[in-house]
């Protein structure tokens, strides 16, 4: 299929000026009251045209489909088209949205971005952007599980979560009952290998809320685990196991709320203390490697950050090689 307003050529090839920041990118439209159809394609245009304006005249901005092909804006696609390179879907709720998806590739940072055009643009016309992980490969609507208490949202450590979510996924799979594999190998069996499972995790920021009877409602921000909707059943049920078998002791299932709102609400208010009283402290140009290397006294970085009493966390930021050192106010 040849696109009108899409090309193959490469990104990267097509622009001599550097390109610095690489996003997969959500884009949430809110349907608006008395309207019957979003019109999806001019809004996408349009955003584009605003976030151009919006970057400096020599910053590069390169926009992709969601599966991989160069995005025209002065140029026209059919609905059917830009619905099928932007993974357009729609999702029901207390509000109608519909969502797409696109990659930027530019030299301004998103939430700079999001910044120049959030209260001009954005919020006005019922736009929400964020960074998408995991890739587009399964569409865009996602199951939300829970979030986790006290780990920060700003730069989380997605390797080593992931490292950590997939061993505890694995060894909760084992002791499966076989006629229960048998059932969800039928249904989704692209999930499977031998007798192990390859379940997708996305570890993201979200807004997360409680409220109680008689109390303040609490609003905060939080690591939210999630899978593509049609794996939710099952990531469930795994994780499900693993918290009763307390592998994972900070992992809050957004479903306690419904057993129990008042407890919930307090785990809830605990994590929005945790946020407030933050800091974070970066340390630069780290490389990747830097665990393995060893200093004069036969101790790692990480070990020598670790041994102070005060720092709860270290997280690494694999894309601008940069340590974050979690501690709390004094």
């Amino acid at each position: 299929m040849t696109l009108s307003s899409v090309a193959t050529t490469s990104p990267e090839a097509s622009v001599k000026k550097r390109v610095d920041y690489k996003y997969d990118i959500k884009l949430e439209v809110g349907e608006q009251p008395g309207t019957e159809e979003i019109p999806i394609v001019g809004i996408f245009r349009d955003l584009v045209k605003q976030m151009k304006s919006a970057a400096d005249a020599n910053t590069p901005m390169i926009i992709l489909t969601a599966t991989d092909r160069m995005y025209f804006d002065e140029k026209d696609m059919t609905s059917t088209e830009f619905q099928k390179e932007f993974k357009v879907d729609h999702v029901e709720g207390k509000t109608r949205k519909v969502v797409l998806g696109f990659k930027l590739r530019t030299g301004i940072p998103l939430y700079e971005l999001k910044q120049k055009l959030m209260k001009t643009y954005l919020i006005p016309h019922g736009l929400f952007m964020k960074e998408h992980h995991g890739g587009f490969q399964n569409g865009l609507k996602t199951y939300h599980y829970g979030f986790l208490k006290h780990d920060h949202p700003d730069h989380p450590d997605r390797a080593n979560l992931q490292a950590r979510f997939s061993k505890h996924i694995s060894a909760a799979w084992k002791n499966v009952e076989k006629a229960e594999k048998t059932k969800w190998k039928e249904e989704v069996p692209e999930l499977f290998y031998a007798d192990g499972i390859a379940l997708p995790l996305t570890f993201s920021k979200e807004r997360i809320a409680a409220e109680a009877e008689g109390k303040t409602k609490v609003v905060t921000n939080a690591i939210v685990v999630t899978t593509p909707r049609q794996y939710g059943p099952l990531l469930r049920m795994i994780l499900d196991r693993v918290i009763i078998g307390k592998k994972i002791n900070n992992l809050i299932p957004f479903a306690y709320q419904k057993e129990d709102a008042e407890g919930y609400y307090q785990l809830t208010a605990d994590h929005a203390r945790f946020m407030e009283h933050h800091r974070n402290i970066p340390i630069h140009n780290v490389s990747i490697d830097a665990p393995n290397h060893r200093g004069i006294n036969g101790e790692t970085l990480d070990q020598i950050i670790l041994k102070n009493n005060h720092v709860q966390q270290l997280s690494y930021d694999s894309t601008q090689n940069k340590y974050h050192i979690s501690t709390q106010a004094l």
